[in-house]
Protein backbone atom coordinates (compact mmCIF):
# COMPACT_ATOMS: atom_id res chain seq x y z
CA UNK A 1 0.00 0.00 0.00
CA UNK A 2 0.93 3.46 -0.98
CA UNK A 3 0.91 6.35 2.03
CA UNK A 4 2.62 8.60 0.41
CA UNK A 5 1.95 9.36 -2.91
CA UNK A 6 -1.19 10.42 -4.45
CA UNK A 7 -2.96 7.51 -4.52
CA UNK A 8 -2.74 7.33 -0.49
CA UNK A 9 -5.98 8.53 0.01
CA UNK A 10 -7.91 4.96 0.12
CA UNK A 11 -4.86 3.53 1.50
CA UNK A 12 -5.12 5.68 4.48
CA UNK A 13 -9.12 5.69 4.21
CA UNK A 14 -8.82 1.48 4.95
CA UNK A 15 -6.66 1.95 7.38
CA UNK A 16 -8.28 3.92 9.68
CA UNK A 17 -11.33 1.73 9.01
CA UNK A 18 -9.41 -1.48 9.95
CA UNK A 19 -8.25 0.10 13.36
CA UNK A 20 -11.45 -0.39 15.30
CA UNK A 21 -11.20 -3.81 14.34
CA UNK A 22 -7.58 -5.03 15.64
CA UNK A 23 -9.03 -5.65 19.42
CA UNK A 24 -12.50 -6.76 18.63
CA UNK A 25 -12.41 -10.17 19.35
CA UNK A 26 -11.24 -9.19 23.19
CA UNK A 27 -14.97 -7.95 24.23
CA UNK A 28 -15.34 -11.36 24.70
CA UNK A 29 -13.39 -11.59 27.26
CA UNK A 30 -15.93 -8.95 29.09
CA UNK A 31 -17.69 -10.18 32.23
CA UNK A 32 -17.70 -11.16 35.77
CA UNK A 33 -15.52 -13.03 37.86
CA UNK A 34 -15.06 -15.26 40.95
CA UNK A 35 -11.99 -13.62 42.89
CA UNK A 36 -10.81 -16.51 44.08
CA UNK A 37 -9.83 -19.25 41.11
CA UNK A 38 -10.96 -22.64 40.92
CA UNK A 39 -8.47 -24.63 43.16
CA UNK A 40 -5.85 -26.63 41.48
CA UNK A 41 -4.01 -29.64 42.28
CA UNK A 42 -1.17 -28.86 43.88
CA UNK A 43 -1.30 -25.52 43.85
CA UNK A 44 -3.10 -22.42 46.19
CA UNK A 45 -5.69 -20.45 44.52
CA UNK A 46 -5.16 -17.50 42.83
CA UNK A 47 -7.02 -14.00 43.43
CA UNK A 48 -7.73 -11.79 40.89
CA UNK A 49 -5.57 -8.88 42.61
CA UNK A 50 -2.67 -10.65 41.60
CA UNK A 51 -2.98 -9.75 37.39
CA UNK A 52 -3.23 -5.87 38.32
CA UNK A 53 -1.28 -3.16 40.42
CA UNK A 54 -3.44 -1.72 42.82
CA UNK A 55 -2.47 1.45 44.35
CA UNK A 56 -1.28 2.35 48.00
CA UNK A 57 -3.85 1.33 50.04
CA UNK A 58 -6.18 0.06 47.70
CA UNK A 59 -5.25 -3.45 48.42
CA UNK A 60 -7.04 -3.28 52.02
CA UNK A 61 -10.17 -2.75 49.95
CA UNK A 62 -9.94 -5.94 48.77
CA UNK A 63 -8.45 -7.93 51.18
CA UNK A 64 -8.05 -8.01 54.89
CA UNK A 65 -4.95 -9.01 56.95
CA UNK A 66 -6.36 -9.74 60.69
CA UNK A 67 -3.10 -9.91 63.01
CA UNK A 68 -1.59 -13.30 63.96
CA UNK A 69 -1.12 -14.32 67.80
CA UNK A 70 2.46 -13.45 68.96
CA UNK A 71 4.20 -16.25 70.42
CA UNK A 72 4.10 -15.82 74.12
CA UNK A 73 8.28 -15.44 74.92
CA UNK A 74 11.25 -15.41 73.09
CA UNK A 75 12.18 -18.72 73.68
CA UNK A 76 8.97 -20.43 72.92
CA UNK A 77 8.59 -23.34 70.81
CA UNK A 78 5.10 -22.65 69.53
CA UNK A 79 4.71 -21.89 66.12
CA UNK A 80 4.40 -18.65 65.00
CA UNK A 81 0.62 -18.15 63.73
CA UNK A 82 0.16 -16.75 60.01
CA UNK A 83 -2.26 -13.99 59.48
CA UNK A 84 -5.51 -14.77 58.71
CA UNK A 85 -6.53 -13.31 55.40
CA UNK A 86 -10.33 -12.20 54.65
CA UNK A 87 -11.55 -11.14 51.06
CA UNK A 88 -13.52 -8.55 51.15
CA UNK A 89 -13.85 -8.79 47.01
CA UNK A 90 -16.01 -11.85 46.14
CA UNK A 91 -16.17 -10.98 42.29
CA UNK A 92 -14.57 -8.96 39.85
CA UNK A 93 -15.88 -7.23 36.75
CA UNK A 94 -13.71 -7.34 33.52
CA UNK A 95 -14.10 -4.80 30.70
CA UNK A 96 -11.75 -4.86 27.96
CA UNK A 97 -11.92 -1.77 25.58
CA UNK A 98 -8.40 -1.61 22.74
CA UNK A 99 -6.98 1.92 24.21
CA UNK A 100 -6.91 -0.72 27.97
CA UNK A 101 -9.14 -2.20 29.76
CA UNK A 102 -10.12 -2.04 33.84
CA UNK A 103 -10.89 -4.63 36.63
CA UNK A 104 -13.81 -3.40 38.41
CA UNK A 105 -13.10 -5.36 42.42
CA UNK A 106 -17.16 -6.20 43.83
CA UNK A 107 -18.12 -7.78 46.99
CA UNK A 108 -20.93 -9.73 47.65
CA UNK A 109 -23.93 -7.22 46.78
CA UNK A 110 -22.01 -6.20 43.92
CA UNK A 111 -21.06 -2.44 45.34
CA UNK A 112 -17.75 -1.64 43.36
CA UNK A 113 -14.51 -1.61 46.16
CA UNK A 114 -12.22 -0.50 43.94
CA UNK A 115 -11.05 -0.38 40.53
CA UNK A 116 -7.35 -0.76 38.90
CA UNK A 117 -6.39 -0.45 35.18
CA UNK A 118 -5.79 -4.29 33.69
CA UNK A 119 -2.47 -2.73 31.55
CA UNK A 120 -0.99 -2.06 35.52
CA UNK A 121 1.40 -4.61 35.87
CA UNK A 122 2.28 -4.69 31.69
CA UNK A 123 0.36 -4.20 28.50
CA UNK A 124 -2.00 -6.52 27.33
CA UNK A 125 -1.90 -7.43 23.52
CA UNK A 126 -5.23 -8.40 22.00
CA UNK A 127 -4.61 -11.36 19.74
CA UNK A 128 -7.61 -12.33 17.80
CA UNK A 129 -9.73 -13.64 20.70
CA UNK A 130 -7.06 -13.46 23.52
CA UNK A 131 -4.79 -11.31 25.79
CA UNK A 132 -0.77 -11.64 25.70
CA UNK A 133 1.63 -10.05 27.67
CA UNK A 134 5.12 -10.93 28.99
CA UNK A 135 8.29 -9.98 30.80
CA UNK A 136 11.43 -10.63 32.19
CA UNK A 137 12.54 -11.42 35.67
CA UNK A 138 14.90 -12.46 38.42
CA UNK A 139 14.80 -15.64 40.00
CA UNK A 140 16.54 -18.12 42.54
CA UNK A 141 19.01 -17.24 45.70
CA UNK A 142 22.81 -17.14 46.33
CA UNK A 143 24.60 -18.52 43.29
CA UNK A 144 21.69 -19.89 41.63
CA UNK A 145 20.08 -17.00 40.01
CA UNK A 146 18.63 -17.03 36.47
CA UNK A 147 16.79 -14.58 34.37
CA UNK A 148 13.44 -16.14 33.36
CA UNK A 149 10.89 -14.96 30.55
CA UNK A 150 7.35 -14.97 31.97
CA UNK A 151 4.55 -15.19 29.25
CA UNK A 152 0.72 -14.95 29.98
CA UNK A 153 -2.28 -15.50 28.42
CA UNK A 154 -5.62 -14.74 29.11
CA UNK A 155 -8.87 -16.28 27.33
CA UNK A 156 -12.30 -17.15 27.64
CA UNK A 157 -13.05 -20.66 27.04
CA UNK A 158 -16.82 -21.28 27.88
CA UNK A 159 -17.92 -19.43 30.96
CA UNK A 160 -14.21 -19.51 32.43
CA UNK A 161 -11.53 -17.33 32.51
CA UNK A 162 -8.33 -19.00 31.42
CA UNK A 163 -4.87 -17.35 33.02
CA UNK A 164 -2.23 -19.37 31.23
CA UNK A 165 1.87 -18.51 32.84
CA UNK A 166 4.15 -20.06 30.67
CA UNK A 167 7.98 -19.41 32.45
CA UNK A 168 11.11 -20.27 30.60
CA UNK A 169 14.65 -19.83 31.94
CA UNK A 170 16.86 -18.03 29.43
CA UNK A 171 19.75 -17.36 31.52
CA UNK A 172 20.99 -19.37 31.89
CA UNK A 173 20.30 -21.59 28.56
CA UNK A 174 18.01 -24.42 28.87
CA UNK A 175 15.74 -26.22 30.42
CA UNK A 176 12.12 -27.27 29.46
CA UNK A 177 9.66 -24.17 29.61
CA UNK A 178 6.89 -24.43 32.76
CA UNK A 179 3.26 -23.82 32.23
CA UNK A 180 0.28 -23.63 34.33
CA UNK A 181 -2.80 -22.90 33.81
CA UNK A 182 -5.44 -20.80 36.47
CA UNK A 183 -9.21 -20.64 35.68
CA UNK A 184 -11.96 -18.19 37.09
CA UNK A 185 -15.49 -18.59 36.95
CA UNK A 186 -17.47 -16.81 35.24
CA UNK A 187 -20.84 -15.69 37.23
CA UNK A 188 -24.09 -15.57 35.51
Amino acid sequence: MDFFRAGAIPALIALAFSLPALGAGCEALDGTYHFVSEPVAGMQPMTFNMLVNLKRGEGEKVVRWDKASAPKSWTSTEPMARPKQTYLASKVKLEYTPAGGKVIFLDDSGTALTEAGLDSLGKWTCRGDHLERSSERMAGSGGEIRTEKLEQSLRRKGDVLVLTDTVAVIDPPGGKPRTSEVRFKALR
